[in-house]
Parts: C-alpha cells; sequence; structure tokens
C-alpha cells in the first residue's frame, strides 16, 4: 500500500496546531497567575518599604548621634544587622543619654561606649560600607532584589517560537518587563515577596546595650541631702553620744592646763564626730559611685564636694582608680607603628639610675588592731592611728611592708584598648604611678618614712 503523504501532513500539522496552542494557554494561564499573585504581594512589599524606610531614618539619626566615633557607619550597619528592631532600639537609648541633663545634645565616645556592648564584631564588607543606608535598609527587610538579581530572557530560536516553544520563558520576560506600581515590575514583585522578611547581612553581629544611670542634677540634691541627713542622724543615737563622751574624756592628760584640757577635749570630739559620720556615709557613698560612675557621678561638683566634706579630699581620687576612673590622653596619630600595645618604656636617664640599686630591708610594723567597738574609743583610736601610719604602706594582717614596683621614668607610657570598639589609649606610666603610689611610697618602690 503506497505511503499517504496528505494524510501524513495533515495529521502532523493538526498536532503541531494543537501543541502551539496548549502552550500559548499554559503560557497566558501562567502569567494570569503571577498577575493575581502581585496584586496580593503589593501590600507586603509596601510594608516591607516602609519598615526599611524607617530603619534607614533611625539609622541617619543614630550615625548623626555617633558622630564622634570613628566607626559610626559600621555600628549602624552592624545594627541592623542584629534583629529587626536593633536600629531603632540604637536611635532610642542615643537620643535618651544625649538629652540627659548635662549632655546638650551630644555624646562622647566614652558615653556610647557606656550605652552600646557589642561583644562579637565580626568584619564588616567594604561594599555593605559603600552601599547607601537606604539600600542596605532595603536589602535587609526584603525590599530589594540586590545587584545580583537578573530579569529572566527569553532565548528560545525563531523556529522554535514558530511552533510555539519558550511561551512560559516568554511570559516571564514580559512579566519582567511589566511595571506593576511603585517601581516594580510583576516578576519583580512575587520574587521579593518569597524572599525572607529580615536578612542579616553580617552574619554574626550583636549589639546589646546597657542601661546607663545618668547622674543628673536631681540626683545630685537628692544624693546631697541623704548624705547631710545621715551624716546628722548618726550622731543622735545614744551609741554615738557615749562615744563621743568617751574620746572627749580620754583625750584628758594629767598635768594639762584647763586651756590645753579643752582644746583637747575639742579636738577629740571633733574627730570623735567625724568618725561617727565616715562610718555612717562611707556605705551610702560608696552605693551611689557603683551605680552612676558611667553616669557621669565624677563630674558632678555639688556630689564631689559633699563627699569631700566627710571623707576628705583623697576619697573622690580613690574611687575613682577603684572604678578605673583615671585621666588618659586619646591617641590621635594614626599612622604611629604600634610595635607593642602592653608596655613601652625608654632607656633610664640618669636621674632614674638610682631606682635600680639594691633593695633595702625594712622592717615590719605591728599588724592592725582588731575589733571596733563604738564604746571602746580606745580600739577605735588604736584602728585610726594605724590606718593613718601604715594604710597602703604595710599589710594589715601581718604588719610587712608593701613594696611595688619602682616609679617609671617620666616619659615612659604603654597603650591599651579600652571599651567594646578597642580605642587604643595612651597612659603615662609616670602620672598612673604617682597617682596609685605617689603618697605611701618612695621613687624605688619602698613605703615612705612614717609620720608619727
Amino acid at each position: 500500500m503506497a505511503f499517504d503523504w496528505k494524510l501524513f501532513a495533515g495529521s502532523f500539522l493538526n498536532q503541531v496546531t494543537e501543541g502551539i496552542e496548549e502552550r500559548g494557554e499554559e503560557a497566558q494561564k501562567y502569567k494570569l497567575r503571577q498577575e493575581e499573585a502581585a496584586e496580593r504581594n503589593q501590600s507586603v512589599i509596601r510594608e516591607r518599604n516602609a519598615r526599611a524606610r524607617q530603619a534607614a531614618q533611625y539609622g541617619s539619626q543614630a550615625e548623626a548621634l555617633l558622630a564622634n566615633m570613628p566607626n559610626s557607619k559600621a555600628m549602624v550597619r552592624q545594627a541592623m544587622a542584629s534583629g529587626m528592631g536593633t536600629i531603632k532600639e540604637l536611635y532610642e537609648k542615643l537620643q535618651e543619654a544625649a538629652n540627659a541633663p548635662g549632655q546638650n545634645g551630644k555624646l562622647g565616645q566614652d558615653d556610647i561606649e557606656a550605652i552600646v556592648n557589642m561583644p562579637s564584631i565580626p568584619p564588616v564588607d567594604k561594599s555593605l560600607m559603600d552601599m547607601s543606608l537606604e539600600e542596605y535598609a532595603k536589602q535587609t527587610y526584603g525590599a530589594s532584589l540586590g545587584e545580583d538579581y537578573v530579569a529572566p530572557k527569553d532565548d528560545t530560536s525563531l523556529v522554535g517560537q514558530l511552533f510555539g516553544f519558550g511561551a512560559r520563558d516568554r511570559a516571564k520576560e514580559q512579566l519582567g518587563e511589566q511595571d506593576f506600581g511603585a517601581g516594580f515590575t510583576v516578576g519583580e514583585i512575587n520574587r521579593l515577596a518569597k524572599q525572607e522578611e529580615y536578612t542579616s547581612l553580617i552574619p554574626g553581629a550583636t549589639m546589646m546595650f546597657t542601661e546607663r544611670n545618668m547622674f543628673d542634677t536631681d540626683k545630685a540634691f537628692d544624693f546631697s541631702k541623704k548624705i547631710t541627713k545621715v551624716a546628722a542622724d548618726a550622731l543622735k543615737t545614744e551609741q554615738a553620744e557615749k562615744y563621743i563622751r568617751a574620746a572627749r574624756t580620754g583625750a584628758f592628760k594629767e598635768g594639762m592646763t584647763d586651756e590645753e584640757s579643752l582644746r583637747a577635749g575639742n579636738a577629740a570630739e571633733a574627730q570623735a564626730i567625724k568618725d561617727l559620720q565616715i562610718a555612717a556615709t562611707k556605705p551610702l557613698i560608696d552605693y551611689y559611685a557603683d551605680v552612676y560612675h558611667t553616669g557621669k557621678f565624677f563630674e558632678n561638683k555639688l556630689a564631689v564636694q559633699t563627699i569631700a566634706s566627710i571623707m576628705g579630699e583623697g576619697y573622690v581620687d580613690k574611687l575613682k582608680e577603684e572604678y578605673s576612673i583615671a585621666d588618659s590622653v586619646v591617641e590621635q596619630k594614626d599612622t604611629e607603628k604600634v610595635t607593642d600595645d602592653i608596655a613601652i618604656k625608654p632607656e633610664p636617664r640618669p636621674e632614674d639610675l638610682s631606682l635600680e640599686a639594691e633593695a633595702v630591708e625594712i622592717a615590719s610594723v605591728e599588724a592592725r588592731p582588731k575589733g571596733f567597738g563604738m564604746e571602746d574609743v580606745t580600739e577605735v583610736r588604736a584602728q585610726l592611728d594605724w590606718d593613718a601610719k601604715y594604710e597602703g604602706k604595710y599589710d594589715p594582717e601581718t604588719g610587712e611592708p608593701i613594696i611595688v614596683e619602682p616609679r617609671p621614668a617620666k616619659d615612659a607610657f604603654r597603650y591599651e584598648y579600652k571599651g567594646v570598639k578597642n580605642r587604643r589609649v595612651k597612659v603615662k606610666l609616670y602620672k598612673e604611678w604617682m597617682k596609685r603610689y605617689g603618697d605611701t611610697h618612695n621613687a624605688d618602690g619602698t613605703p615612705k618614712p612614717v609620720e608619727e
């Protein structure tokens, strides 16, 4: 039987035509579904855009408050990478601190480091630093496809297109070009909607905040009032009265004239009153120092004067040393080469050579008297006398001399790296030594002679 070419050709064309129609219909259905999805997803994208714009605004305001930090841009970007609400919290914490009394709307590096804590500081890619804050926020909050996104293209050959092949790809290409409002195409809206709502662009970044109790004017007046009241109340108890009488009585010595007895009694009473006030106010002063030492407590004149009037001039310095609030010079020369961040000491000069002399044998003293009875003025006075002579120079438990390192040369220094941002600080060793040991020790590190 002969082959029927006409029948074959007709059947083939029918099948090809049906295939073209099916592929076309499928592509049209796909396009319609994508347009409907874009309609639904528009609200999602609008919400993400609004969130990104708000985050960028918080970031811009935070950068302004971080103007004194050399890495303010990195801090803002790490805040966004630390969690969805962290950039808002960063701005609010900084704003609150800047609005505190005495800040005048500005924050120094110490102020910022007392608030912001970043225990993990991963490196920030330069491309993220160069990116605008708005684009960074959009990529973080799922409102941008990023630079790597490439719109779909149909690469079906002309012959293939004639037979209906690539119809779906052409539909995708059309959706990638079809503006659907707000600057996005249908394809971009649907692709954005599939992205995560939040993406950390700096994996591992963390940022935490410390509550900084600011010592403002109101707190300073409250502190002064409380200390004054506690000091006054310390003298009103029966036990205090007995202590003062015992001190006055103990000051009288046989053979004194009436005038000498009066002077000795007045001096002993004044010292007893001072002792009682110190014992009563010290816990409260230490409490305030502990709570507010990062909140400008030691910069408040009223607080410092109140402490000095009760505890003496040196007690503020003692507290500052305890909380590492010491004078230091921030090194400004970034180009200076640092070879040792632990200690840099120059060669000793002629006037310093005496510090290398052999250690002098220092005799021990009696240990500090034990016990503390308010009614036994002899015990209290013995302890106070020991403290006045030997405190800081001899061990109170054993009476052994306290030997410290010899005094450094005046131009000796070391570098320290302080704060969450590892700010390089130049510390003058001579000044540090004098502040710590200048009142109690000689230049060779031995205790100073006891003043009788």
